[in-house]
């Protein structure tokens, strides 16, 4: 009798039994990973944050360093969102939600009755800077439902002069500049009447089209930091593009709508269908590496989900403009599957990150089968990519640590809502 198998069939059978596995395992469909395996998982976190900080209202974590590659060096930790004190706090205030840990509890409000005294007149605009810190008010007023968060944001506005850093700055980019800013004066503007914060959001937003550059191919902003335009989402043109499609959708403002078409266009001046992404155009690039980042801050993962915004929101009614988001879109979740789900965890440029544009990718064309196949691919908290790299050091912070792992782990299995990688606010 012959026994052997065709390696294509063989293939087709793995891939049954995988996803027979997954979703015996998972239970529902729709979610990645059992009720059990998150709330072992959210323990764990708890468990290393009871640990870490125990009765003090701050602590240290880890920070790579500028100088020398591979190595990290021991800091306090800072209060922004992206890898500080506020980005912990908000992984911890969503995962209470469902969890309800009296110890967690105190220590959330513990730490923000402290560092809330500090918030300060930072350099950057953006999500690493001022806007994080009014974006983390408005997520914490949602959480708790306490206008304490609301008028916290308020007074903060009220001790800075930000029209000025607002005209002085030379940063568009979401994570430092306008953009990030932008971003979380539009939801504050949702929540009050205050003709500052609409004078505010007006202002950032001129100066952010202004500082706009116009050439044959479309548009595209400066970097600060480099001297080329930039792709992706953290400091280059689809961090902006999301920034501007939030405003537009608030404003219904043609020239907005136009500007993120044209924006869209000159991005993809940069792409390169043999690699399936966008060019990396940061200074320190070394050549030949410019189409190997594929991650939320670079490459195609971000963009993807700045395409999927644009599509779902339906700005554009033009069936050739939507034809272009939609074959980005599809680019971008090829390549993410190919390219995008090794080595790193971290939010920022890892593997937690980039599984956003699947599972959302997912919803969007009621693929669930997508779910099952990005299941093997993440790992349980012992054995994260970044503990292992640190000697089994954990890393706190939102972008770059383990809270943006617990954050995402709840949130691909809908017990938080708000994406923090399109910096939602619901």
């Amino acid at each position: 009798m012959n026994n052997k198998i065709s390696k294509e069939d063989l293939q087709r059978q793995l891939l049954l039994i995988k996803y027979n596995f997954a979703q015996n395992t998972t239970g529902n469909s729709r979610n990645i990973f059992t009720k059990k395996h998150i709330s072992e998982n959210i323990k764990l976190t708890y468990d290393f944050f009871k640990n870490l900080i125990g009765k003090n209202v701050t602590y240290l974590t880890l920070q790579e360093s500028y100088d020398l590659p591979n190595q990290y060096n021991f800091e306090y930790s800072n209060n922004d969102i992206i890898n500080g004190k506020f980005g912990d706090l908000l992984f911890l205030a969503e995962a209470n939600k469902k969890f309800n840990n009296s110890y967690i509890d105190k220590t959330i409000f513990r730490i923000y009755d402290e560092n809330i005294k500090y918030l300060y007149n930072s350099d950057y605009l953006g999500m690493a800077g001022i806007g994080g810190s009014i974006y983390f008010l408005l997520r914490m007023y949602k959480i708790y439902n306490d206008n304490k968060f609301i008028n916290d944001a308020l007074n903060y506005i009220n001790s800075l002069d930000l029209i000025n850093i607002i005209e002085s700055s030379k940063n568009n980019g979401i994570i430092y500049g306008r953009a990030g800013l932008l971003i979380a004066l539009i939801e504050l503007e949702k929540l009050t009447d205050s003709l500052v914060i609409h004078e505010l959001v007006q202002c950032n937003y001129h100066k952010l089209i202004s500082s706009a550059i116009k050439c044959p191919e479309g548009i595209y902003w400066m970097s600060e930091f480099h001297d080329k335009p930039l792709c992706g989402v953290a400091h280059g043109s689809s961090g902006i593009i999301l920034a501007l499609s939030k405003y537009f959708k608030q404003s219904r403002n043609l020239e907005c709508k136009n500007i993120i078409k044209q924006a869209v266009l000159f991005e993809n001046t940069f792409y390169c269908d043999k690699n399936k992404n966008w060019k990396d155009n940061r200074t320190f690039i070394s050549k030949g590496q410019e189409f190997s980042s594929f991650g939320w801050s670079h490459g195609s993962p971000g963009i993807g989900l700045v395409r999927l915004e644009l599509i779902e929101s339906d700005i554009f009614l033009s069936e050739e403009f939507l034809n272009i988001l939609k074959t980005d879109l599809k680019n971008c979740v090829e390549s993410t599957f190919k390219n995008g789900l090794k080595g790193k965890d971290s939010l920022i440029y890892g593997k937690y990150g980039n599984v956003e544009l699947l599972v959302r990718f997912s919803s969007y064309t009621n693929n669930l089968e997508i779910l099952n196949e990005i299941e093997g691919y993440l790992n349980s908290f012992n054995n994260l990519y970044f503990i292992k790299q640190n000697k089994g050091l954990i890393i706190p912070g939102l972008f770059n640590g383990v809270s943006g792992y617990g954050y995402q782990l709840l949130f691909f299995n809908n017990y938080i809502k708000n994406s923090i990688l399109t910096f939602d606010c619901h």
